[in-house]
């Protein structure tokens, strides 16, 4: 057109386009972390150097031989018989170490910091699930600190005090969660002295039950029922299931293979509290893994020997009618009532302990608002004192609630889920191909976490469908109120890797055609931009129809300081483009291209623009008209050249 003149050399230094572009490469700072925000008190000081044992093995061991190894597990042989009793725990163990397998993979891809499968899974698979996990798997675990110490109460009122009302129960109850919140507050180093000692008491506790029920002689038991010492005619007779009528199994229901398994699941969970210590171990990406596998291997052959002793010394009457026969068995029953009030004061610190990092974390990533007050830890150890007496309100409330036997299932999907979720975040990790993940742990494949992942989410429902389907609804709200809250978070998660594998394999796919038919011929656009509130700019989003559209910008660089100045401003220009283009909800890419003169600076962004198939075919330039044109080259002259 004969009244415009040509394309300008540079379209960077036009004022009225990017007024403050010239000089927004000055304000580009590096931000580091000082350790001035109460928040990250791990830089000054040291932290805490938990090692494999007093870290991982002995927690993870404290909780897995859990309160059912006491009550429970007599009458399970009684129900199920040892044989059906010995699949069940071949089951949950499967689950077990195939999730340990996959959480030893993704902890030791990397440095791990607190908050244990939180933390892996919301940096595998991003916020939404991340935090909708997160969340349940925090509330699992301060509702579980009740149920132990109400187990605790429970223990204590039996023993000591048999007649005893409802408040005996709950000031025995809120007494043992005031000693598990001073132990918290204290530290995670008391905490582990502390769990060393329990450990020992425990461990004490179960080889003395053990040796009372296979060499002590026959008596009669005092609360039903005939200990007749170990045999192989019993150990024949109480092999396989023989299920009778119990309350345990629902009001007046006759037990089943489904609803005993689901009464004794929680002796095979308690693997990730290696894991919710992350935070507090000298090399968490070493010891969890290994110290978790342990611990788990450890506590299947304490399971499977007791189970063959309870079903070789005992006949079903006796074991499924009287819930105390270790107490009745042993020659000194005090001795069993201490193992009780270890096991289930043990899994009570562990839950308040655990769950308070988890929500320190929680509250550290900031994704439910008002929580970043609980992200808060003491200088050095980092100790998250705010989390733990947050988690100890909830825990005293649930306290003054009563019968929590109703939600007591779902909390067990919740650990189902959490465990799906690491595997999935391992399998997920694994497809996408990403070269950062190299995990010094190797003892892991494909196929065992996509077993892991598969097997969980079945005895999940196999269990109980309904509140599987319950913790399943509590987890999509919560992910869909996290998915329309804006996320400002770049965790590299792994939908990243699988977008860019998609994008890669389809568009190796479409540049196997030579040229696109006619009939599906669409506008790919490259804009030359000037202006950004030109209507030129939503002109170019209308047209493409499907196609791709590129912001672009040449930037003129004529001499050596130019080009310094148009590097240190390139970033800066990137970020005003993708941040118009975010803000105004356009489907368009950005692009910058340098040159010696505007000329070349054009040729430099038409070759760069776009990949593979996907390159513009149409080219949209902006005119100017000459007074204006020259008014602008006169302004920047003016201007110093800006």
């Amino acid at each position: 057109h004969s009244r415009h003149a040509p394309l300008p050399d540079s379209l960077l230094l036009r004022r009225h386009i990017y007024p403050d572009m010239a000089t927004d490469y000055k304000k580009i700072t590096v931000v580091t972390t000082t350790g001035d925000d109460p928040g990250d008190a791990s830089s000054e000081g040291e932290r805490n150097q938990l090692g494999v044992v007093n870290g991982v093995y002995v927690p993870c061991l404290l909780n897995i031989l859990g309160v059912i190894l006491f009550l429970r597990l007599p009458w399970a042989v009684g129900q199920a018989g040892w044989a059906g009793v010995f699949s069940m725990f071949l089951l949950g163990e499967l689950q077990t170490v195939l999730t340990v397998l996959s959480l030893a993979a993704m902890l030791s891809n990397g440095k791990m910091q607190g908050g244990g499968s939180y933390y892996m899974i919301s940096r595998s698979l991003g916020p939404e699930l991340g935090g909708a996990m997160g969340i349940l798997f925090y509330l699992s675990y301060a509702v579980g600190a009740t149920f132990y110490a109400a187990g605790v109460g429970e223990e204590i009122q039996q023993t000591w005090f048999p007649d005893g009302g409802h408040w005996v129960l709950v000031g025995c109850t809120s007494l043992s969660l005031l000693a598990c919140l001073l132990i918290s507050l204290a530290g995670a180093g008391i905490f582990t002295k502390i769990n060393v000692s329990l450990f020992v008491v425990l461990a004490s506790s179960i080889l003395i039950g053990g040796l009372s029920i296979m060499f002590a002689p026959p008596k009669d038991l005092e609360g039903g029922g005939r200990h007749q010492g170990f045999s192989t005619t019993l150990l024949r007779q109480n092999a396989w299931p023989a299920y009778t009528a119990d309350k345990a199994c629902g009001d007046g229901a006759t037990c089943t293979y489904s609803s005993v398994f689901a009464i004794i699941f929680p002796a095979v969970t308690g693997i990730m509290e290696g894991a919710n210590l992350s935070g507090d171990l000298k090399d968490p990406a070493r010891d969890i893994g290994r110290g978790t596998l342990w611990a788990v291997l450890t506590a299947f052959v304490v399971y499977a020997l007791l189970m063959l002793a309870c079903g070789g010394s005992f006949d079903r009457a006796t074991l499924t009618g009287n819930q105390r026969v270790l107490q009745d068995t042993c020659w000194e029953s005090l001795v069993i009532s201490i193992g009780v009030l270890v096991s289930t004061g043990s899994s009570c610190l562990g839950a308040l302990f655990g769950g308070a990092r988890i929500l320190q974390a929680l509250a550290r990533d900031k994704l439910f608002p008002g929580t970043g007050w609980l992200g808060w830890g003491t200088r050095g150890a980092d100790e998250p004192l705010r989390a733990v007496l947050v988690t100890w309100v909830i825990s005293q409330a649930c306290v003054f609630i009563g019968d929590l036997d109703a939600i007591a299932p779902v909390i067990t999907s919740f650990f189902c889920m959490s465990y799906a979720c690491t595997n999935l975040a391992c399998l997920l990790v694994s497809v996408s191909g990403v070269p950062s993940f190299r995990p010094q742990f190797r003892l892991f494949s494909r196929l065992t976490c996509l077993a892991g992942f598969a097997l969980n989410v079945a005895v999940m429902f196999y269990l109980n469908a309904l509140y599987a389907g319950v913790a399943l609804a509590c987890m999509a709200v919560v992910f869909v109120a996290l998915l329309y809250k804006d996320q400002e978070t770049n965790w590299g998660d792994v939908r990243q890797a699988l977008i860019y594998q998609l994008v890669r394999k389809y568009l190796l796919k479409l540049d196997e055609t030579d040229r696109p038919h006619a009939k599906t011929w669409r506008p790919s656009v490259l804009l030359l931009v000037d202006d950004l509130q030109s209507p030129v700019v939503h002109f170019a989003g209308t047209i493409k129809k499907g196609g791709i559209c590129i912001m672009g910008v040449p930037v003129v660089a004529a001499t050596s300081d130019e080009s310094m100045r148009a590097s240190s401003a390139f970033v800066a220009l990137r970020r005003t483009l993708g941040g118009f283009i975010s803000r105004h909800g356009f489907k368009a890419f950005c692009e910058v291209a340098v040159g010696a003169t505007g000329r070349e600076a054009c040729h430099n962004l038409f070759l760069c623009s776009g990949t593979g198939p996907m390159r513009p075919n149409t080219v949209i330039v902006p005119f100017y008209e000459e007074e204006e044109w020259r008014g602008g080259r006169q302004g920047e002259g003016e201007g110093g050249g800006e």
